[in-house]
């Protein structure tokens, strides 16, 4: 069974709470602030024409609806490409705005690397970090399993999800990328249980199923 969600970048609009709403009423599970098109991401490539969620320490006003109408239908929150010190901003003011599913997307992606103090900070709101198969360094997707790994367990299993992100070229497709995955926490001594919980039931929990 396949979820959908929708992403707030310019191609519905950025921070757009009427497809935010559309998305919703569709049965989107997910809301992902803006990715590849976060005003951190196209700075970072030296462009400024990219989607602000944060002004002056503040979410911008647009996505306070967004919250709410997040918090109201009880679906997820993902943090996109947002900076670290961004993405604590939002996510207090979700909890705020009562939104309950916070899934921190990929801090260990280059343009949101998130230190692990960074992390503990936004651990406080109780969020789910989404660890991948791979990161893109300079351009080069390299396999990330080891420095995961590292950050399961600074931060601990139960706030991790396990993911692959796939869908480039460059990489296996997901069922390959997420058994490789797998085999590597396993031949790491994560037991079972914990594996099934990062792969499984937190993933679950974010879906409402």
């Amino acid at each position: 069974e396949v979820f959908g969600g929708i992403v707030l970048n310019p191609h519905v609009g950025g921070i757009n709470p009427i497809a935010a709403e559309t998305a919703i009423k569709l049965g989107a599970k997910f809301v992902w602030l803006p990715t590849s098109f976060s005003a951190n991401e196209r700075k970072r490539q030296g462009k400024n024409d990219g989607v602000e969620t944060v002004v002056d320490g503040k979410v911008v006003p647009a996505l306070l609806p967004i919250l709410k109408m997040v918090a109201e239908a009880d679906v997820a929150l993902a943090t996109g490409h947002l900076t670290p010190l961004e993405s604590l901003i939002v996510v207090e003011e979700a909890r705020k705005q009562g939104v309950r599913k916070i899934v921190v997307n990929h801090p260990e992606w280059m343009t949101v690397d998130m230190s692990i103090d960074d992390q503990k900070r936004l651990a406080q709101f109780d969020v789910f970090f989404e660890r991948c198969y791979a990161r893109n360094v300079g351009g080069k997707y390299d396999k990330n399993f080891r420095r995961n790994l590292d950050a399961m367990e600074a931060l601990g299993f139960e706030s991790t999800i396990v993911a692959t992100d796939g869908g480039q070229v460059e990489n296996p497709v997901w069922s390959e990328a997420l058994a490789e995955y797998i085999d590597f926490l396993l031949q790491s001594g994560v037991p079972q249980a914990e594996v099934d919980r990062m792969t499984k039931a937190n993933p679950a929990k974010v879906l409402g199923l």
